[in-house]
């Protein structure tokens, strides 16, 4: 009864791990799939715990099956706890600052005060028309010329009334950073 047990339980930690390592390569169409690929990693550590079980169980087949799933995944996984440091792709640090900004209550000039100071990359939420123009009076445009913005009315939350700001122009942010 328990090589039963150990056996299915052995069998759904594969499962997990598979879930885990495909949702890693599917296209990101849902919040609920984009949990999925973020526990990605948590989720396919199961593997390894599986062929554990499954070599328990004396289920042979399925034990050389996981272990060769769990080779796959230290292989996608490794790399990205050992890192490789080459000099092909040049480093660049970038600044990235993000402000709630109240429902359109924040003070223009204190926001554009401080990213102007300390950021790159500015990313705000609840942006209301309001104050789009006056961080734009304020001088953000002339500091952060590169933007994609969507003020709403009320600010509306996270997902309208939200904007993103550059000090580099797209595609080439290892070339411009103030940094």
């Amino acid at each position: 009864m328990i090589q039963v047990l150990v056996t299915i339980v052995g069998v759904l930690a594969v499962a997990v791990a598979v879930v885990g390592l495909v949702s890693r390569y599917a296209p990101i169409r849902s919040n609920g799939l984009l949990v999925v690929v973020a526990a990605s990693p948590y989720l396919m550590a199961a593997g390894p715990v599986g062929t554990i079980l499954l070599g328990l169980g004396r289920q042979w087949v399925l034990t050389v099956l996981a272990a060769c799933l769990s080779v796959v995944i230290i292989g996608v996984q490794l790399p990205h706890y050992i890192g490789t440091k080459t000099g092909a792709v040049p480093d660049a640090t970038v600044r990235v600052m993000s402000a709630n900004l109240l429902y359109g209550r924040a003070d223009p000039r204190v926001v554009v005060e401080l990213a102007r100071d300390s950021a790159d990359v500015l990313v705000v939420q609840e942006m209301t028309p309001q104050l789009a123009k006056g961080m734009s009076a304020a001088g953000l445009d002339d500091t952060f010329p590169h933007r994609v913005i969507d003020p709403r009315p009320r600010g509306e939350g996270i997902r309208s009334g939200a904007g993103i700001r550059s000090a580099c122009p797209p595609l080439s942010a290892a070339t411009c950073c103030r940094c």
